[in-house]
């Protein structure tokens, strides 16, 4: 039985707090990518797993649609993000561990001298003390609801279903795709089995690869749905993504 994952409504989509602050909808974009990104490679620094990784990704994407981007200092909103992220998804990292990653990798992002905080500094303890409050609150805004599944599962039975799981390109294709969807909106627009299906029309489009005749109603899922998913993925990569961070990201 699917619990399924709380999705953005229209409403939400079109009035987020970024936009009601004054960024355009390509301004937010972009710093969605740019955050999601920042907490990915945390993730690899820290040695989580995959599934880890992807669940912060998709709680960053709902976090977003209840606070403005800039509102919140980056190291506490992706730290408590981690943090919360490694208790759901039973992988504990000690915070010190996190802070380190992140203090380096903001560092990197804002073109500015690494040098790790003394640990009995009260600039350290601040921000010890901003990841376990942003934690808190995080929790708070999405009232607990922090249940995510994941379309890989969906995926690969997917592929088998379809006898693609042995093409020797097409499942690794689009597994890169899945993982790079959770950079976009996708995540809190659809459900994982829609997705699921929306990276198998964006593979075979890629590979030119024909797919059975109203392939998608196996699946139970719209057409047009897996249309909207690969159009949303394939703008990823038309972003021009800044490789430093913006001024106005606070650590």
């Amino acid at each position: 039985m699917s619990l399924g994952n709380n999705l953005v409504s229209l409403e939400q989509l079109e009035n987020s707090p970024s936009v009601n602050r004054g960024f355009t909808f390509e301004q937010e974009l972009v710093s969605r990518v740019q955050l999601s990104q920042l907490l990915l490679d945390s993730a690899i620094l820290l040695k989580l797993p995959q599934v880890a990784a992807s669940t912060g990704q998709v709680l960053l994407q709902r976090i977003l649609f209840l606070v403005s981007i800039g509102t919140v200092p980056v190291l506490e909103l992706i730290g408590g993000l981690l943090y919360l992220t490694t208790k759901l998804e039973e992988c504990p990292r000690k915070l010190r561990n996190i802070i380190g990653v992140l203090q380096y990798l903001f560092a990197e992002r804002s073109g500015k001298p690494y040098t790790p905080m003394n640990p009995s500094s009260e600039e350290y303890h601040d921000l010890r003390q901003g990841i376990l409050e942003a934690e808190t609150r995080i929790l708070g805004k999405l009232a607990f609801e922090v249940h995510v599944e994941h379309p890989h599962g969906y995926l690969i039975n997917f592929l088998q279903s379809l006898d693609l799981i042995d093409h020797p390109s097409f499942p690794q294709k689009a597994w890169n795709y899945l993982n790079d969807s959770y950079r976009t909106l996708v995540c809190v627009l659809y459900q994982a089995k829609t997705i699921a299906c929306g990276i198998i029309y964006l593979t075979a489009f890629d590979l030119g690869h024909s797919l059975p005749f109203q392939w998608h109603l196996l699946f139970d899922t719209d057409e047009q749905d897996c249309i909207l998913i690969a159009e949303i993925i394939s703008g990823l990569y038309s972003l021009k993504i800044p490789s430093r961070l913006p001024h106005q990201y606070k650590p």
